[in-house]
């Protein structure tokens, strides 16, 4: 794990990282397409090469990046009534990733698909 914690950029590594351990020595991981990106290498972590740690480090950086800019809500028209109360309310509940990723918003593959801009697949 610490590989790919070095691997992340500073500002995302603990958020991307948190996870909750379960018995059966199985760690679920708080964001839920982390999860689903880590969960090969959490069942087996001797197969992660360097190239795989590598390609799930891209992967997590790209799914923080796309929510980044989610958080920017340019996709509301701020000279509309309605689209700017909804920006304003908006930027005021989540102000930060962190906020976004600690309220009760699953941050699923099918979420990511939804704010889908680039060719990036997940």
């Amino acid at each position: 794990m610490e590989k790919l914690k070095a691997r992340l950029p500073a500002e995302w590594r603990d958020l991307a990282l948190q996870y909750e351990s379960h018995c059966h020595r199985t760690i679920r991981f708080k964001v839920a397409v982390v999860d689903d990106i880590l969960q090969d290498y959490v069942a087996t972590p001797k197969k992660m090469t360097n190239r795989l740690l590598e390609e799930t480090s891209q992967q997590i950086i790209s799914v923080f990046e796309i929510l980044q800019n989610f958080l920017k809500f340019d996709f509301l028209d701020e000279t509309k009534c309605f689209d700017s109360k909804v920006k304003l309310f908006c930027v005021r509940k989540y102000p930060d990733l962190g906020t976004l990723l600690n309220s009760n918003i699953v941050v699923s593959r099918d979420f990511l698909r939804k704010l889908q801009v680039s060719g990036d697949k997940f």
